[in-house]
């Protein structure tokens, strides 16, 4: 290529009047361009990014503004800087779970499980981990309210004294308490004595995810209010339907400690423990799951009714599963070897099966 073509094709998008590109001339940018900066060099500009950067993340922060007393007469067993440990339950609806707190001049810092506590084993949940935060949330109230305003427990002894004496008159006729559910046994003791004080008043408990569906179903087949309890560690086979055993429940804690002792490889050479999912959303469990089928909610009954068939088939006496349709792990899209798997599986661990 002469030099004349070379210049036909290396221009710049706006070529010089004379045709001759930048190049040629030299100029094609400012003079300097190339070069850094002289009154800023690189070094600065990091620091002043890292300046910005802890600036916006000091502007996010706040010291709680709180007046602090010496001891007058110090305790014996706080050495500041020194933590101190104490074993605690803590309550998680109807159930509950050991942990060990540490604490710093009186104030819980730290949630860690019990290693002597059958619920925990040593473990601890996301839940459990940050409901210390609960202790030092600025919004969290300080006094007694009333319509919104400050008040103290004076002012609220007196005024229920002045609502005790009509509910006293009606046997507690319109009143109601709400709470969440408890297992607490303080909790019940009181609400004992406020059901025979008040005898006609109503007692509701409410949360916004609850397992009234589980137990109302227990009770239905039972006969009697009844809650399960599963020991994932003593299952060779484990079946959930649409339950997340690992994450969601209430006893995730000791679920999760269980599979994996179940699972492990032990000294007697006996196989693994499989874990069959049945979902409608990916969940923690159905990761770790061994076989994951993925159904809606709404057809996990038409799944165990099918199952219910298929154990059938097989030998294991189920009332009413011969009358199920034949057809029907097709109508509810579910592959009838999987299910055919799924029930000679559980039925090769006849005794040692679990479904939750």
């Amino acid at each position: 290529m002469t030099a004349r073509e070379a210049e036909a094709y290396w221009r710049s998008p706006d070529p010089l009047p004379d045709g001759r590109p930048r190049a040629a001339r030299g100029d094609e940018f400012p003079a300097g361009a190339s070069e850094p900066p002289a009154a800023v060099t690189r070094r600065e500009v990091l620091q002043l990014l890292g300046v910005t950067a802890s600036l916006a993340g000091f502007a996010g922060c706040r010291r709680p503004v709180e007046t602090i007393l010496p001891y007058v007469e110090a305790p014996e067993e706080i050495v500041p800087g020194v933590p101190q440990y104490y074993a605690t339950t803590m309550p998680l609806g109807l159930d509950a779970c050991g942990v060990v707190v540490e604490s710093h001049e009186g104030r819980p810092t730290k949630i860690e499980g019990n290693e002597l506590h059958p619920s925990s084993r040593g473990g601890t949940s996301a839940a459990l981990q940050t409901a210390i935060y609960g202790l030092y949330d600025p919004d969290r109230s300080a006094s007694v309210l009333r319509s919104g305003a400050k008040a103290n427990w004076d002012g609220f002894t007196a005024a229920w004294k002045e609502l005790e004496a009509a509910h006293l008159a009606e046997g507690g006729r319109g009143l109601a308490l709400l709470a969440e559910p408890f297992s607490s046994p303080t909790l019940a003791r009181l609400t004992a004595a406020f059901r025979e004080r008040f005898p006609r008043a109503r007692l509701v408990c409410w949360e916004p995810g609850t397992r009234e569906n589980l137990l109302a179903g227990l009770e239905r087949a039972f006969g009697r209010p009844l809650r399960p309890v599963h020991h994932l560690d003593r299952a060779r086979v484990v079946l959930a339907l649409d339950s997340d055993l690992l994450v969601s429940d209430p006893e995730a804690v000791r679920h999760a400690r269980e599979l994996a002792d179940g699972r492990r490889l032990l000294s007697t050479h006996e196989e693994p423990s499989r874990l069959w999912v049945v979902e409608s959303e990916l969940s923690p469990t159905g990761v770790v799951a061994d076989e994951r089928l993925r159904l809606r909610s709404r057809l996990v009954g038409a799944f165990v009714a099918a199952l219910a068939r298929a154990l059938a088939r097989l030998g294991l006496p189920l009332e009413g599963a011969g009358e199920l349709p034949w057809d029907l792990a097709e109508r509810i899209g579910v592959e009838p070897r999987l299910l055919e798997a799924l029930a000679r599986d559980l039925l090769a661990h006849r005794g040692r099966s679990l479904l939750a």
